[in-house]
């Protein structure tokens, strides 16, 4: 009877340590780039090599703990809920089972949200019209907004190469968010301008004066360069996070009619492009494919260096061309 007894305890313990606990552990084509042009020349002072002033930049385990204590046999847990010490089922301890499916109340799921807003879907008229969506209102951009002062903290200021310089917020651009800024998507855009360069009325509107330059410092804080129309209407695409000290894009040049006349552009992230009026000179509307990871674009006015003394500004509404 002794050595029955024993067989029983030891059958008990052997079972109720076989029932520790288990863990679960649950992971289109690039834009052309036109080859350099002769260089150009700007309609105002230059000086000595300039610079920029600096610019700040932005264990548990799921075991139970040791208890201290030790010995030679192996560790018994506790009972488990609705046993007995030695193992057995006790059915009046166990909990009786529900089925969620038709027990309990319901949780509330309270009021609807409000609904996204539709988009405005319009037809551009051209030689060949383009559907499009509405993807912003009029977008106000500034004479004075230098696309190379995006995202830059106030007070961050760009001396130039005869000395003067253009600061921040002043001259600093407003990046713009939409839902049309994705990955691939083909956006227009419907330009207003009425610029004015140091005193001289721009006639070419969007398009900007016959005078192309360059800017001043080159490939500077993330962006490319570009030559391309003074006074004429450029941007950027950016991500969330826009790397200042990262390395530019290769610049663009916009120096030649043909170069400005092009149906379809692809411009990679933080390389700055010409946008003009958005349209070919014989009016068809020209196109650009939002490259990967962009989620804002940044609309400036192009200038070589001190956009402190433009006046006037660009009037510029972003769409989606639907299919």
């Amino acid at each position: 009877m002794k050595h029955s007894l024993l067989a029983i305890v030891f059958l008990s313990t052997a079972t109720l340590t076989s029932c520790g606990r288990s863990g679960f552990s649950g992971s289109s084509a690039k834009p052309a780039e036109i080859p350099n042009a002769p260089s150009t020349t700007h309609n105002k002072p230059g000086g000595a090599p300039g610079g920029v002033l600096p610019e700040s930049k932005n264990d548990a385990d799921g075991n139970p703990a040791d208890d201290g204590k030790t010995g030679s046999g192996p560790t018994v847990p506790p009972p488990l809920p609705g046993t007995s010490k030695g193992g057995t089922t006790d059915p009046s301890k166990t909990p009786a089972k529900t089925d969620p499916a038709t027990t309990g109340t319901a949780a509330p799921t309270g009021p609807a949200g409000p609904a996204a807003p539709t988009l405005p879907v319009t037809t551009l008229p051209g030689p060949v019209p383009v559907k499009v969506q509405v993807c912003s209102d009029f977008i106000t951009v500034s004479g004075q907004a230098n696309p190379w002062l995006a995202h830059a903290h106030d007070g961050a200021k760009l001396v130039y190469s005869n000395g003067v310089s253009d600061t921040a917020p002043q001259q600093a651009p407003i990046p713009h968010a939409s839902v049309c800024v994705a990955k691939g998507k083909h956006l227009v855009f419907e330009t207003n301008s009425d610029t004015n360069h140091v005193g001289k009325p721009v006639t070419h509107k969007g398009e900007g004066l016959e005078t192309t330059v360059g800017f001043d410092l080159g490939a500077f804080r993330g962006f490319s360069n570009i030559v391309a129309p003074l006074d004429s209407l450029v941007a950027v695409f950016i991500p969330a996070n826009h790397d200042v000290s990262g390395a530019s894009p290769a610049t663009l040049h916009f120096d030649s009619v043909a170069a400005r006349n092009f149906t379809e552009l692809q411009p990679r992230l933080g390389q700055i492009f010409f946008i003009g009026d958005g349209r070919t000179f014989d009016g068809a509307i020209q196109r650009f494919v939002v490259p990967e990871g962009a989620v804002k674009i940044v609309f400036g006015n192009m200038d070589g260096f001190q956009w402190s003394n433009n006046t006037g500004s660009h009037k510029v509404r972003v769409n989606e061309v639907l299919p």
